[in-house]
């Protein structure tokens, strides 16, 4: 997705902000071991004077260089572990922990490849997900209290409490990102105030957390961003929903519905599957609405390629 020149200086400056801190932390964790274990402080000495050697050597020509080091450092590596365990310190302690350990807070793979990571700091920043994120930290798995769900009065359709169903809807969101069986796609429908948005959130959290990039918009805002598309030809924000990893579109629905809706409804619904992506929406419309307000053939690819979670029971937020 095409950055302007400011937008790439701010992923840039965020990553490197994290590559200093994860670096500075190391070095931090170093001298202290090096106070409290002094033969291992002295190790570490030579092993960066060796290296440094190493390098000397083989610039020089000389190709042993490599090997003597190499096997220089495999009983160095060993001592290092030796004396971290007698020290009480973990076996680790003592690696550069990076934010993103595939690219080391760079930003991009071996390959040149952008990694996962500056590809969401390039979705957070275009599509302004700050107040998502902050959203995610506190709607997630861990805080999904199915007893705030009532446990009495069951749905005439699914034959369950709002509890009992709550419960299974958490199960299938929960297997959703962890399984390559079944259908990729989800659709989480219901009354109003009965759970589908913190639902949405604890899937987006878990997908962060997996390496996944992930755009979330409500229905208007992706509506905006295809009416930017079509009329205005500003692509790159359309592009990024059609290539992260996973789109969650909330509240579908409570946009103005007319043909152009429908159509954009019916090319992202179409355009993720044949590529292959996940998608997750979540809408006030039961199923025989969206039939009714997105044609038959936006109803039919849903039918075929997403799973229905139904969330039932009184509002939530007025309990």
């Amino acid at each position: 997705m095409p950055l302007t020149n400011e937008q790439y200086e701010t992923v840039k400056a965020v990553l490197d902000e994290r590559r200093n801190r994860a670096e500075l932390s190391a070095l931090e964790r170093r001298r202290e071991v090096s106070e409290k274990l002094p033969e291992l402080g002295k190790l570490l000495d030579d092993i960066s004077k060796r290296g440094a050697d190493s390098v000397k050597r083989y610039i020089a020509g000389d190709e042993r260089a490599r090997v003597d080091f190499s096997s220089f450092l495999s009983t160095a590596s060993q001592r290092k572990a030796s004396l971290l365990f007698e020290g009480g310190f973990p076996g680790d302690y003592l690696e550069t922990k990076y934010t993103c350990e595939k690219c080391g807070d760079t930003g991009f793979l071996p390959n040149g490849e952008k990694c996962s990571c500056f590809k969401q700091l390039e979705y957070d920043l275009v599509f302004s997900q700050d107040r998502q994120r902050r959203l995610f930290s506190v709607h997630n798995f861990e805080t999904f209290d199915l007893s705030v769900f009532s446990d009495e009065g069951v749905d005439e359709k699914t034959g369950q409490t709002p509890r009992q169903n709550a419960k299974k809807a958490l199960e299938t969101a929960k297997r959703f990102l962890s399984s390559s069986e079944g259908k990729k796609n989800l659709l989480i429908y219901g009354t109003t105030g009965t759970g589908k948005t913190f639902l949405s959130h604890c899937i987006a959290k878990e997908a962060l957390d997996k390496g996944l990039n992930v755009i979330y918009l409500t229905a208007p805002e992706f509506m905006d961003i295809a009416s930017d598309s079509e009329f205005k030809h500003i692509d790159g924000p359309f592009r990024g929903v059609m290539e992260t990893s996973l789109l969650i579109i909330d509240d579908l629905g409570t946009e103005l519905i007319n043909s152009f809706v429908v159509s954009a409804v019916y090319r992202i619904v179409n355009e993720r599957l044949l590529s292959e992506r996940r998608t997750v929406i979540s809408t006030n419309l039961f199923p025989s609405n969206i039939a009714e307000c997105y044609n038959e053939r936006v109803f039919s690819r849903m039918v075929g390629n997403y799973q229905f979670i139904k969330m039932t029971g009184p509002d939530l937020r007025v309990q």
